[in-house]
């Protein structure tokens, strides 16, 4: 979904762990492809002083898509909740491999795991 965005000309920043995306060396080719036209920040989302660039980033933003399993975004204070009461015209997508609910949603939502399943 972010990949059509910015191929359409939206400016996306891709929010990198610290020390970077482990799939960004690992799987070079499908990252390139899947990364096109993404910018990309590096933010520990578990450090209060590293969600402050990322608030920063959101006062100018659109959208906010989060991929984790349920209740991540949430336990990091990036819930739909935390961020509505913050940035009320935020549009948040959370997009996760098996749903909200259900016996797989806590199982990773890797590409290569949800088509296998």
């Amino acid at each position: 979904m972010t990949g059509m965005l910015a191929d359409y000309g939206a400016d996306v920043i891709s929010i990198e762990p610290t020390g970077g995306d482990r799939f960004r060396r690992a799987l070079r080719v499908p990252y390139s492809v899947f990364n096109r036209g993404k910018r990309s920040v590096s933010i520990d989302v578990g450090s209060a002083r590293d969600r402050t660039s990322l608030f920063d980033l959101l006062e100018g933003a659109d959208l906010f898509v989060e991929s984790w399993r349920p209740g991540v975004a949430t336990r990091y204070g990036l819930g739909f909740h935390e961020l509505h009461e913050r940035f009320p015209g935020l549009v948040y997508c959370s997009i996760s491999g098996f749903g909200q609910d259900g016996p797989l949603r806590d199982t990773p939502g890797h590409e290569a795991l949800v088509h296998a399943i």
